[in-house]
């Protein structure tokens, strides 16, 4: 019987945290063509040959392991309309307001906030519970502009540790 209930709360997490990337994906494949919408969209295949590449670039070496983890990286920007001349202004705003809203009922984790008079910075994942950082999700909103950015895939806290110290090493020498 404990294992059953364990079963059960380990496939509703799961689910759960489907439901929730399912919600974020279709903010995506919605605005993803709206005029003055930037959409910008990496999928696994792109990452493994960017992990295969000989590069010379130090910076680059540093993070070619974590490249393997990635599933996918999603980006929606949308500038401020300039409402005189805008047609579209309308929705984008619409839109800002379903990203915001969506995010605000996501069940994520917040690691990183931060809130100044013109901007709202968050910086998510879906679960930290094994020491990984699964499906990160950055959202920005400045003066009217929002950047919305999920990158799909699992990153452990060492690979994060590991490249901030050797980042930390670099910039001491």
């Amino acid at each position: 019987m404990k294992k059953l209930t364990t079963l059960l709360i380990v496939c509703a997490m799961s689910l759960s945290v489907s439901a929730q990337k399912l919600q974020i994906n279709q903010i995506f494949d919605r605005y993803q063509e709206a005029e003055g919408v930037t959409a910008i969209t990496v999928a696994k295949p792109m990452f493994r040959m960017l992990s295969k590449m000989k590069v010379d670039d130090e910076d680059m070496q540093k993070i070619m392991p974590l490249l393997n983890k990635v599933n996918s990286l999603k980006m929606l920007i949308m500038e401020a309309p300039d409402k005189s001349t805008d047609t579209n202004a309308l929705m984008r705003t619409r839109a800002q307001n379903e990203i915001a809203s969506a995010v605000k009922g996501l069940n994520y984790q917040e690691l990183i906030t931060v809130n100044s008079k013109d901007s709202k910075i968050k910086f998510l994942t879906a679960d930290t519970t094994k020491d990984t950082f699964d499906n990160l999700l950055l959202s920005i909103n400045s003066e009217g502009n929002s950047i919305l950015m999920m990158l799909d895939g699992k990153v452990s806290m060492d690979d994060v540790s590991k490249l901030i110290s050797e980042e930390q090493t670099t910039a001491k020498k």
